[in-house]
């Protein structure tokens, strides 16, 4: 996936990315969105729970993330603010 964003940041093309990968690209002005018109809504990650155990990796992995999908959310509403 980073070979297609550093591609677009060169100027090789257009990059099919989940938009919180480039999200710094985007708000800095190095990437442009282009078709948003025709690019399905993105609700967000999820994690799914087969039952009300969870296993001791997936709070580990559920805990450690929430830092990191506070700031790319910030990041999309700076995006989407403009």
């Amino acid at each position: 996936m980073h070979l297609l964003i550093d591609a677009a940041l060169h100027g090789a093309g257009l990059a099919i990315v989940m938009e919180d990968m480039v999200a710094p690209f985007i708000v800095d002005g190095r990437l442009v969105r282009v078709l948003e018109d025709w690019s399905p809504p993105f609700s967000g990650y999820h994690l799914y729970y087969p039952n009300r155990r969870h296993p001791p990796g997936v709070r580990c992995a559920s805990g450690g993330t929430t830092g990191q999908l506070s700031s790319i959310s910030r990041a999309n509403d700076d995006i989407h603010s403009r």
